[in-house]
């Protein structure tokens, strides 16, 4: 490795994950590339995988993770599987995250996985695990129950989420089938910190405010919205979370929602994820439609780097634009996925 790629890494290793640490791995990557340095470019591109997934940039993690396979693949003895194929559980998740992936490549990859750990030795129980999550993505709450069981029975392995997260995939499993009180029940060892990790309790909580709010009190609620909506706010990759904040608001706090808009709208310009996008805008898009319901006079606050005409900007205009980008982008998952789900569930927010 020479000094300038050595010393661009080291500035890198200063940053805090986000688009500029992004940018500096891309830079000594693409050096290496250059040099054909081969096994050093592989280990940079399993920092700049984690950085990314964790930081809102899920493309930039699946471009890595291909060359990363392709390498292993044709020089199996140079890498370690276990890095490689933790990595993988990331990949499977984002991939149906961009609606022009096919279904078909997205269950390809996803046996792939089941593939490659089995040969491993590796248990089922995170083969299960992902084929649960990318279900409840795809709208298939069906495909995902069936699934659900199937990790339950398994035995963990040093290749299982830790236990926080599956908790939390516990957790939000029970709110998607509308059983608050299971849900609330098996999250304790979360509320009361118990289990946590680098994503729990910040999706957690953001996935019981209203099963708290409906079952419990606004006063619980309000208290894990706080502590929540506190942990997530500066975490690009939380953008779905704050959206769920947002929605909360909808329902309890109008003046905070307006607040927490304000902040985060522009965040859907340059984030890299078309599914957290259009899950975001659809809680956007109820919270505005409750403004117009309310006679709210004015409009949030929304800079120009989003709306480059401040003229034509009024609390109805907003709200077209972001209720037409949500119907486009529910239109393209719902083509790929085969159903009606997420047209269906943002109907039932506007409803609500």
């Amino acid at each position: 490795m020479n000094l300038e790629i050595e010393r661009i890494l080291q500035k890198s290793d200063l940053l805090p994950h986000g688009l500029a640490k992004l940018e500096l791995l891309e830079e000594a990557i693409r050096m290496l590339d250059m040099t054909g340095d081969n096994e050093t470019a592989y280990q940079v591109r399993d920092y700049l995988i984690e950085v990314a997934v964790h930081s809102g940039f899920p493309l930039k993690a699946l471009i890595a993770y291909t060359w990363q396979l392709n390498q292993y693949d044709s020089h199996p003895e140079l890498y370690p599987a276990d890095p490689l194929m933790w990595s993988y559980k990331w990949i499977i998740v984002k991939t149906s995250h961009f609606p022009e992936i096919p279904l078909s490549q997205i269950l390809e990859l996803t046996d792939d996985l089941g593939k490659r750990y089995k040969q491993n030795g590796y248990s089922d129980r995170t083969y299960y695990f992902l084929k649960h999550k990318v279900a409840i993505d795809l709208g298939n709450l069906e495909e995902a129950e069936h699934y659900f069981h199937l990790f339950n029975k398994e035995e963990r392995d040093h290749m299982s989420d830790c236990k926080a997260c599956e908790k939390d995939a516990l957790i939000n499993y029970y709110v998607s089938q509308g059983d608050n009180n299971l849900a609330l029940q098996n999250a304790l060892s979360i509320l009361y910190g118990v289990l946590k990790c680098a994503e729990v309790p910040h999706m957690t909580l953001a996935n019981l405010l209203i099963p708290m709010l409906i079952e419990k009190s606004e006063t619980k609620a309000n208290k894990i919205h706080e502590q929540g909506y506190r942990i997530v706010k500066n975490n690009r990759n939380f953008l779905v979370e704050i959206g769920k904040h947002l929605q909360y608001c909808t329902m309890t706090n109008l003046s905070k929602g307006i607040d927490i808009l304000e902040q985060h709208l522009t965040l859907t310009l340059n984030h890299e994820s078309p599914l957290m996008i259009m899950k975001f805008n659809m809680y956007a898009a109820q919270f505005l439609k409750k403004l117009i319901s309310q006679g709210f006079t004015g409009c949030p606050h929304v800079p120009t780097s989003y709306w480059p005409n401040q003229d034509d900007l009024t609390l109805e205009t907003l709200y077209k634009h972001i209720f037409n980008q949500v119907e486009a982008a529910a239109q393209q998952f719902d083509q790929r996925n085969g159903n009606c789900f997420y047209t269906n569930f943002f109907n039932s927010l506007l409803e609500a």
